[in-house]
């Protein structure tokens, strides 16, 4: 993927992304393994990539795509006539399903060392009953492991659970408020605090030229947290050994700028040099962020107006500011004041910007 990466050329990316996804699943075909367990195991090792979150977004549409014709086809599959005359027992089982699958979860994530309350989310967030189980339950079915009726059950119980998640989910706090005060003392579900690991308040360093060298620095230097997105991966594993907070990703991908909490930022500074590229940045952080202060640095004079139009609020054209420092030093070589320098600077800004 490196070398693939390299190339700069997303669509190439794109391709190389799903042809090791059908590769894999291919081979463990070939093994004996199920196409479906290939799938997954792709998935598995493309999440562990620190090119992930760039494949995330490139493959969202095809997931939209599948994630549709999964779910009519079960659906389908399912006879409504059998849920309305065995109701009592997809309830009960739906609720048991339910409350084991949260317990395990949330004692997994405390053994793991994650907050009560953070166990208890996930827990409720995992208590459906997964995608991957319909795969199993089509295996037993063809291996007569699952009778038509066991089969109807686990329809029924699946798409119950999927249904009431995201109610689930969006009760959280309330669910968290009473098990808080049922609890004994000292084991509420309030958080728990722990390191900062939340990006706040941060600043998003868009590439990492001799720019975005200088922004790191100095917002280092002021105790600004920052986070730096690059595209040229020898750059981010280089610098990442030295310990800065660089990731790979397109600044222009949802799935990138999320990842990276911008709903959350302060400001984004895209110190890159590709026009297209800035205006697909600001377009994307402005939809995700309408507070983010957008500071863009970019060639050309002409550049300025459909940036700021775009969502950027400052704009720093290398064009007009190399003719300022350019007179500036001319002048300053000539002995005029420096106060009639600044006041030639500041009117020459006001007509510029």
């Amino acid at each position: 993927l490196g070398a693939v990466i390299r190339t700069r050329s997303r669509e190439l990316f794109l391709m190389t992304t799903l042809g090791l996804c059908f590769a894999i699943a291919l081979l463990t075909s070939t093994a004996g393994l199920s196409l479906s367990l290939g799938a997954f195991l792709a998935g598995l090792i493309m999440s562990e990539s620190e090119y992930s979150h760039s494949a995330l977004e490139g493959v969202l549409p095809f997931r939209d795509v599948f994630t549709s014709v999964f779910f009519v086809s079960i659906g389908m599959l399912l006879d409504p006539f059998f849920v309305l005359t065995h109701l009592p027992q997809v309830l009960s089982l739906t609720l048991a399903v339910l409350l084991v699958k949260t317990g395990l979860a949330a004692v997994a994530g405390r053994i793991l060392g994650y907050p009560l309350h953070v166990a208890f989310l996930g827990g409720l967030c995992l208590c459906q009953i997964g995608e991957f189980s319909f795969v199993l339950a089509g295996v037993g079915m063809l291996h007569h492991l699952l009778s038509p009726v066991e089969y109807q059950y686990f329809l029924a119980v699946a798409i119950v659970t999927m249904a009431l998640t995201p109610f689930l989910i969006a009760g959280v706090p309330s669910i968290s408020a009473g098990l808080a005060r049922l609890l004994p003392v000292g084991m509420s579900l309030k958080a728990e605090k722990d390191a900062d690991t939340d990006l706040s308040d941060h600043l998003i360093i868009a590439g990492f030229g001799l720019g975005g060298h200088h922004l790191a620095r100095a917002a280092q230097a002021s105790g600004i947290r920052y986070v730096i997105l690059e595209m040229n991966p020898d750059t981010v594993r280089r610098e990442r050994d030295k310990g800065e907070p660089i990731l790979f990703g397109d600044a222009s991908q949802t799935a990138v700028l999320e990842h990276i909490n911008v709903s959350k930022a302060r400001i984004l500074a895209v110190v890159i040099s590709d026009p297209a590229a800035i205006g697909r940045i600001v377009a994307t952080a402005r939809t995700q962020n309408p507070a983010l202060h957008i500071v863009v640095r970019t060639r050309f004079v002409s550049e300025i107006e459909p940036l700021l139009q775009l969502g950027a609020q400052e704009v720093v054209a290398e064009e007009y500011e190399t003719s300022v420092e350019m007179f500036i030093r001319v002048l300053s070589t000539y002995l005029v004041p420096r106060g009639d320098i600044e006041r030639f600077v500041r009117e020459i800004r006001a007509e510029g910007y």
